[in-house]
């Protein structure tokens, strides 16, 4: 985590880490996307075998015209967002106020659901793991949960 997090960020980190019981993830912080930029996603999850679930940004300021509500800000993260999603990667974006009330998490737990029902084991089942093709995979090691 960065040294001045958001109450949003760090309060997402902790539903994360809390997940983690339940399900078997991966999660990463400011996890780097591209190799080429320097963008960066709030967190990353990963499944079994590390193939990558999704990623979840934490868009502040969209009351307050903020950073991401700005002419340049919107371009940059749309520019951002379409690199992601071309190449392949799934983003959940909420607002703090989301995270907060707790809608976030929720949202969180019903994909994670729905990725058990297609292959991903929970913590503890009795079922090997497994990997989804055509999914990317992490290719980087980095700090992670540790």
């Amino acid at each position: 985590m960065k040294a001045k997090e958001s109450e949003a960020s760090v309060l997402m980190w902790q539903h994360l880490r809390e997940l983690q019981v339940e399900y078997p993830i991966e999660i990463f912080n400011e996890y780097r996307f591209c190799t080429t930029r320097k963008w960066r996603f709030d967190f990353a999850i990963f499944g079994t075998l590390r193939y990558f679930l999704f990623a979840v940004e934490i868009d502040g300021g969209s009351w307050i015209q903020g950073r991401h509500n700005t002419g340049s800000g919107s371009k940059a993260d749309r520019e951002k967002f379409n690199f992601a999603a071309f190449a392949g990667y799934r983003v959940l974006k909420f607002t703090p106020q989301e995270v907060l009330k707790g809608e976030a998490v929720a949202f969180i737990k019903q994909c994670l659901d729905l990725s058990e029902e297609r292959g991903l084991p929970r913590v503890g089942a009795s079922s090997t793991e497994s990997y989804h093709p055509g999914q990317p995979r992490a290719t980087q090691e980095q700090g992670g949960d540790k």
